[in-house]
């Protein structure tokens, strides 16, 4: 009878305490969330400091859950717009459509076929990040924020992902934050930091960049296919 109370007191007090808080966890499923979303769009804006090879400008995005992703950026003043569904991606540059696998002969086109082929939507790069962090915590504010790992931190350096040209950086390290409304991941911004020597003249270069997501227009944003991106993927 004795055993029996005592299970019964054990029993009544883990219902009485509250479970452990997990901000990664809380972080992923808010992503997860958005992904299931019908579509959403997004505001991708960079903002870097130190010597680059390439200034990248705002990338403004519009997802169809199983559908087109499509997105716009800029580089210097040029413009790159991308319609992808699944495996397949066309790509617009000086006012034309060309196929992926069309622009990885032409200048830049191996640094955009690989900055495309590794590209992730806002919900999918957010629950990756989430899991590269380090002490991720809730402040005070609702915002949840924590150091990257230097993995972490490396793979965010390198626009367009590992390529066989893209610099090994030292002393690559950043930061994370995420903001979630309903939810639902509204937005998350991340720092990076890091130094890498050019391999023609061994001079070290640094990188300090910022980029801040945006998420809007959940539910209601729309995707438009020109007939001649349908003609050229199919």
């Amino acid at each position: 009878m004795k055993h029996l109370l005592a299970l019964t007191v054990l029993s009544l007090f883990a219902l009485a305490v509250p479970a452990a808080e997990n901000p990664v966890a809380d972080v992923k499923a808010a992503a997860g969330k958005l992904a299931e979303q019908p579509s959403y769009a997004w505001t991708s804006t960079p903002k870097s400091e130190g010597q680059q090879r390439f200034r990248l400008g705002p990338t403004v995005g519009k997802l169809e859950k199983g559908g087109w992703l499509h997105t716009k950026s800029t580089m210097g003043d040029s413009e790159v717009e991308v319609l992808r569904k699944g495996e397949q991606a066309a790509v617009k540059r000086e006012g034309e459509w060309r196929t992926l696998a069309d622009i990885e002969s032409g200048d830049r086109g191996a640094f955009w076929a690989r900055r495309i082929r590794n590209f992730k939507a806002p919900a999918a790069d957010a629950g990756d990040l989430a899991g590269q962090t380090k002490g991720l915590a809730k402040a005070a504010d609702g915002s949840y924020a924590g150091e990257l790992t230097a993995e972490g931190a490396q793979g965010l350096l390198t626009w367009g992902g590992r390529g066989a040209n893209s610099p090994a950086f030292q002393n690559a390290k950043g930061s994370v934050t995420f903001w979630l409304k309903d939810g639902l991941l509204a937005k998350y911004e991340y720092k990076v930091s890091g130094s890498f020597k050019r391999p023609d003249n061994d001079e070290e270069m640094t990188i300090d960049r910022t980029v801040t997501v945006e998420i809007k227009e959940v539910g209601k944003t729309k995707v438009v296919v020109p007939d001649e991106v349908k003609q050229k993927l199919s």
